[in-house]
């Protein structure tokens, strides 16, 4: 099993040997948090996702892993940023040749603006 945990993209992975069935699992970066007050909201968590398919010899894969969100700035007050998405590509990095994709989580929102704008990020698809 080979794990691919630091953010970034991998460029192209190859597959060896005969036919094999691939089993994927793949999570999400979860969304940063608000720290701008009391009131400040946790991001959202990352999507999950799983996947098994045959790959043949000599079949190369693009494989993704997202960054986790930036937590606000407290003096500026802005929320959380989102996190960013996980996914396995047959060739470019394009949503047509995705084979999976797991969903980054929401940023939480800023708690300057009362009670009615804190809102906790959303769990990412």
């Amino acid at each position: 099993m080979t794990v691919f945990s630091n953010f970034g993209k991998y460029g192209i992975v190859g597959v060896g040997g005969g036919g094999v069935l691939l089993e994927v699992k793949m999570w999400g970066a979860g969304g940063g948090a608000d720290a701008s007050g009391p009131g400040g909201q946790g991001g959202g968590g990352g999507g999950y996702t799983t996947a098994e398919f045959t790959v043949q010899p000599g079949t190369n894969f693009n494989i993704v892993v997202g960054q986790g969100g930036h937590t606000d700035n407290p003096s500026i007050g802005t929320g959380g940023s989102g996190g960013g998405y996980s996914g396995i590509f047959l060739g470019p990095v394009t949503q047509g040749n995705a084979l999976a994709i797991a969903g980054g989580g929401g940023g939480g929102s800023d708690s300057y603006g009362g009670p009615t704008s804190q809102v906790p990020g959303r769990q990412g698809g």
